[in-house]
């Protein structure tokens, strides 16, 4: 998002419409409760599905796995619409 862009826009609008597009945007915060949180690696590994495949032994490579699984279920490398 460019904010100079938007903050031009708005120059651009009349007064009511200033006001309306003011009182959307508390709205939003309202709703969101200001920013939204960033997630920090640190607050990530605490998350209970962190490691949850660890022990699996036919999940050793996420990738690999994963394109095992699409040539199984869709019948080709790289999906049902592939050519071949």
């Amino acid at each position: 998002m460019d904010l100079q862009r938007v903050l031009k826009h708005l120059e651009e609008l009349s007064p009511d419409q200033q006001s309306e597009v003011a009182d959307f945007v508390e709205f939003l915060r309202r709703r969101v409760g200001g920013r939204p949180k960033r997630i920090t690696r640190t607050a990530l590994q605490k998350e209970a599905f962190v490691g949850m495949w660890k022990d699996r032994a036919d999940i050793r490579s996420g990738r690999t796995w994963v394109r095992a699984l699409r040539k199984r279920e869709w019948g080709g490398a790289h999906g049902p619409d592939s050519p071949g």
